[in-house]
């Protein structure tokens, strides 16, 4: 087993439990921070599914229509016995054939929309399960894609929440649904209009790793990589502190730390100083390239001031952080700059610590943006 496989196993037993629990009756909403585990909690999820559920993952952050999200969840059932096969997939694309000289056509519809292509794939999918199985279908990454079909006409990312919505309620017995994003999922529904689709969902949030799981994963890291693992509390303490018990983060450590029988806490420190300078382009399309996807100059002007004062104050006060924004757009209004907040917790990039400021979800990431003021 490789370390990337301990994602969704380490300290993850009762989140595991919770969304099995859940597809026994509920489609489900997953979120929470990015490299804070989703995808390979969900992909264990459905990987070792207990009866009656089978499940498949399909990765819509390489998607951008709703073709290739049918094409990836065909692809996904196929990997399961439940996708269309090479004869009927090519079948479908064969407009006639010959049979003793006579040309018949195998055509007898309009071409389907994307969007009956991916209701027919489920439709056979579940129609191709034993009896009393259920099927699962998890959406990873669903935010991004809906921003894609936006892009595409206005109003078609609400319409693909209530397609979905329609599906779910075609197969109340032998469909789930789980709808994954790096973003509250609800407040995505919110800004596309379309609440109403999610209303009886259950929503569940991935949270960082606790220090102890922090550790073993730490320690099984390095043990792997070096077959030496002894990891000092103070080193422990400053890496769940700057990774803010994120596994991808953690994770990273290993590989470039520096020690000498036990990880002592300068050489976490140094480890974590190489990573800010070796990471340069991952933080900078984590925390810059991430907003500016489908946001406007002013918009994101707002945001990135937050992030600034957010990296050299360590807990900004909400008054400070909607002041910031104010000044960082000409005309900008207090709604404005309340949103621009708002978004901030909606994405997981900022939260409210015990003293009622904002810090990062992510402290590593503050302290690039304080190394670089978001610019490098």
């Amino acid at each position: 087993m490789s370390l990337d496989d301990l994602d969704g196993l380490i300290g993850r037993a009762i989140l595991l439990r919770s969304v099995w629990a859940t597809w026994e009756q509920r489609s489900l909403l997953v979120s929470g921070a990015r490299r804070v585990g989703k995808t390979e909690l969900l992909k264990v999820a459905c990987r070792h599914a207990p009866d009656p559920f089978v499940a498949v993952h399909v990765d819509l952050l390489s998607c951008s229509t709703i073709d290739e999200a049918a094409g990836g969840l065909e692809r996904a059932l196929d990997g399961v016995g439940l996708g269309a096969g090479v004869l009927s997939a090519v079948s479908e694309r064969i407009d006639s054939v010959v049979a003793g000289g006579v040309q018949i056509s195998t055509r007898t519809r309009a071409p389907r929309s994307g969007w009956e292509r991916f209701e027919e794939v489920v439709d056979r999918g579940i129609e191709r399960l034993d009896d009393g199985r259920i099927l699962v279908v998890a959406l990873d990454e669903v935010a991004w894609w809906l921003d894609d079909l936006e892009a595409e006409g206005q109003g078609e990312a609400r319409r693909g929440l209530m397609r979905l919505s329609r599906l779910r309620s075609a197969w109340p017995v032998r469909l789930r649904l789980v709808l994954t994003g790096s973003v509250r999922i609800r407040a995505v529904a919110e800004q596309y209009g379309a609440t109403e689709a999610l209303r009886d969902w259950e929503e569940l949030e991935v949270p960082p790793l606790e220090p102890w799981a922090t550790e073993a994963l730490l320690e099984i890291g390095l043990l792997l990589d070096r077959s030496c693992n002894k990891v000092a509390p103070g080193a422990l303490a400053l890496i769940q502190r700057a990774t803010g018990g994120s596994p991808h983060w953690t994770k990273r450590v290993v590989p470039v730390i520096e020690y000498e029988g036990t990880v002592a806490e300068d050489d976490a420190r140094r480890a974590l100083e190489v990573i800010l300078r070796s990471d340069s382009d991952e933080f900078r399309s984590y925390g810059i390239a991430h907003f500016r996807r489908r946001r406007d100059e002013a918009v994101c002007r707002r945001l990135f001031a937050i992030l600034e004062a957010a990296a050299r104050t360590g807990s900004l006060p909400r008054e400070a952080a909607i002041t910031v924004a104010l000044a960082a757009s000409p005309g900008t209004t207090r709604f404005e700059a309340q949103r621009a907040l708002e978004l901030l917790e909606d994405e997981y990039f900022l939260a409210r610590d015990e003293g009622g400021g904002f810090g990062f979800v992510t402290p590593l990431l503050g302290s690039w943006w304080a190394l670089a003021g978001g610019r490098a």
